[in-house]
């Protein structure tokens, strides 16, 4: 084998798909992951905005926090960031929990918000997971995580329509 550098200081909105899909995963620290690989992802899938670190608020239980939201065809969609969902301890709990909450806060500073029993701007039922292997679709009705994506296949920007296309495929 061969010791090299991870060029992680190097990694940019240009360049993150060449350099950050060889290192995907390398990353040891999941804000590593988001930070140079997914949130330039998140903001290809977007319809125009990714927020960060939401809010959930459910009556008598304290916040949560999910790691995204972007709004997905008009519409918000919840996704968390994993290293690797198979080392996770009570993830369909966790996505439980964001997916039945009565509240999200998108933006703490100026107190944005959406309620999650609003069929119309939201996903309620489905949110993604994305770790450094794959994207995710999670069906709460059903309790299920279905792979729909490798990253492995992620080479171009092109992909990302495919990407877009699977996940309009399982919402």
């Amino acid at each position: 084998s061969i010791s090299t550098v991870f060029p992680i200081r190097e990694i940019n909105k240009t360049n993150w798909l060449n350099i950050s899909n060889d290192y995907r995963r390398s990353f040891f620290l999941e804000q590593q992951f988001r930070s140079y690989y997914t949130d330039y992802l998140l903001k290809l899938l977007s319809d125009n905005h990714v927020y960060r670190e939401c809010a959930c608020k459910t009556k008598n239980l304290p916040d949560c926090f999910i790691d995204n939201i972007i709004i997905f065809n008009k519409k918000y969609l919840k996704i968390e960031i994993k290293l690797n969902i198979n080392i996770e301890k009570n993830l369909k709990q966790q996505m439980n929990k964001y997916c039945n909450c009565d509240k999200i806060i998108l933006n703490k500073e100026i107190n944005k918000f959406y309620k999650n029993n609003d069929f119309f701007k939201s996903y309620k039922e489905k949110a993604l997971i994305i770790d450094t292997n794959n994207i995710y679709v999670f069906n709460n009705l059903n309790n299920h995580i279905i792979p729909i994506f490798k990253l492995d296949n992620l080479k171009t920007y092109n992909d990302i329509e495919i990407i877009k296309n699977k996940i309009k495929q399982y919402i």
